[in-house]
């Protein structure tokens, strides 16, 4: 179920390629699948950083992206969708029924996030108080994971869960 051009640029990283930017552009929703069923957490980042850049969400998109990002663990993608729908809020409401609308159990803390998100000094935060986490941004969270050496892929809230691990271990060892 994955076509063969896909497969073979998700081996080609495996083994320690780059993928070109065309074919991430031209192809970065199949390149999530592709990685996410076959477990190349990196490679998923960078697809769907590209599919970010790319996709204009839409009225006529947004439940679409929103079960992808909700089914694919899409933090960065949900978190467009979720400003958009906040954003949008009064249109959202015009134009989709609650019954359109997805039933995700994390949809209303996802919807507070977006609404309170980069209302703080969270944003530019650099410490280690997890109280602070909770509104970042999914971009400063996967730079802080990163800069930390540990995993960037997952939902919201095992980034932060995985923040928070790794601050108690430092106040530990400080």
């Amino acid at each position: 179920d994955v076509k063969p051009e896909i497969f073979r640029a998700l081996l080609y990283y495996v083994y320690g390629g780059e993928v070109s930017c065309k074919l991430l552009k031209d192809h970065s929703r199949e390149i999530i699948v592709a990685a996410d069923k076959y477990n190349c957490p990196n490679l998923k980042v960078e697809a769907e950083v590209c599919y970010v850049k790319s996709t204009t969400i839409t009225m006529e998109n947004v439940l679409d992206n929103f079960y992808f990002a909700d089914t694919k663990k899409l933090a960065l993608l949900k978190e467009k969708v979720m400003d958009f729908i906040v954003n949008n809020g009064r249109d959202v409401l015009d134009t989709l029924s609650a019954h359109d609308l997805p039933q995700s159990q994390d949809m209303l803390s996802d919807i507070l996030t977006a609404v309170t998100k980069g209302k703080g000094d969270e944003k530019d935060y650099d410490g280690i108080d997890p109280a602070k986490f909770k509104t970042m941004s999914i971009h400063t969270l996967r730079r802080k994971l990163h800069a930390r050496g540990l995993e960037v892929d997952g939902t919201r809230e095992m980034l932060i869960a995985a923040l928070k691990e790794s601050s108690r271990n430092l106040m530990e060892d400080g």
